[in-house]
């Protein structure tokens, strides 16, 4: 088991990340639940219905990588990713 994947609504991921959550909370260098990503993939043309845009967290400790994917919209959270021990 490498990484796994959650696209409902129906998972709450540690801090109370979950799918269909506003990008704005989630994703906020300050304000976020997480703090300012690591990393951040996908398009750059974030919101403006072309593609996801991926924003990458990585735990040092575990090697472990948590990404939440933006809708091609972005307006909310439309996929959750764990990448486990991606660094180890």
């Amino acid at each position: 088991l490498l990484e796994i994947h959650f696209t409902k609504n129906n998972v709450i991921w540690g801090r109370g990340a979950h799918v269909g959550m506003n990008v704005a909370e989630a994703v906020h260098a300050t304000q976020g639940l997480y703090g300012k990503p690591d990393s951040m993939s996908g398009t750059i043309l974030a919101g403006v219905g072309y593609d996801k845009t991926y924003v990458n967290w990585s735990d040092e400790e575990s090697g472990d990588k948590l990404t939440l994917a933006i809708s091609s919209d972005g307006d909310f959270i439309s996929e959750i990713i764990y990448y486990l021990e991606v660094f180890e």
